[in-house]
């Protein structure tokens, strides 16, 4: 069975077993929930999450998830991850909450700069990275030498994953979140801890994405890079 097909079973079995009801709904202005832009309307939830066309509520005897496609990025990124990692929580250590503070790769030479210049792009930048390692990887890179051991929960079928890139794209954002923003009566707050929170992986993918932009600069003379893309001369591309 291709990938994507057994992560969708994955998500219907998974509401279905925890009694949650899926409705899908017609987008707002904007192509987005209409709860999305106006947090006023979430007042009459006691817990919800809700994303640019889903939305999610628990109420004390009904759970309930609104959803404009019949399945969001989000979704089956978890469905992957859970796939990746049957354990309940990634292993984490308060060292590595340091991670959060980082950056993507960004700088400019500055100036006007002429020239015959080609943009060279990593594809998959990130989602390249992180599935080499494993979700429970130990990054140390304060240590002399920097220290990084491998787990033992690696990313499967890692050639189908690296194809889907809404689901690989919202796997990266899903280790970086330490809490979930979460809305209680319409307020928003950061109350739920996420599970697949992975400080170390995030760090380690961070620096290896920089130290590809700094190779780029210092090798082939590139004058711009932001996150895995940038400019270098021509003929060094």
């Amino acid at each position: 069975m291709p990938l994507l097909d057994e992560l969708r079973e994955a998500v219907v079995a998974r509401d279905e077993a925890n009694g949650v009801e899926r409705q899908h709904v017609e987008p707002g202005p904007g192509d987005v929930l209409p709860e999305f832009r106006r947090p006023e309307l979430l007042a009459p939830y006691r817990r919800c999450w809700v994303g640019p066309r889903s939305l999610v509520a628990w109420e004390r005897r009904r759970r309930l998830r609104r959803i404009v496609d019949d399945f969001t990025a989000g979704e089956l990124a978890r469905a992957y991850l859970r796939l990746a990692y049957p354990e309940r929580a990634v292993p984490r250590s308060r060292v590595a909450a340091a991670f959060g503070d980082r950056n993507s790769a960004y700088f400019f030479a500055g100036g006007v700069q002429v020239g015959r210049w080609a943009l060279v792009d990593v594809d998959a930048c990130y989602a390249s990275i992180y599935s080499r390692l494993t979700l429970d990887v130990v990054y140390r890179p304060e240590c002399d030498p920097p220290y990084l051991a491998l787990g033992r929960y690696g990313f499967p079928r890692r050639d189908e994953w690296l194809a889907l890139k809404k689901e690989r794209n919202a796997l990266a954002g899903s280790l970086k979140r330490r809490y979930l923003p979460e809305w209680r009566f319409g307020k928003r707050c950061e109350a739920s801890p996420n599970r697949w929170y992975a400080p170390d992986l995030w760090g380690a993918v961070l620096d290896i994405a920089h130290s590809v932009a700094a190779e780029t600069r210092e090798q082939f003379g590139s004058v711009s890079w932001s996150v895995d893309a940038g400019c270098v001369w021509g003929e060094a591309a």
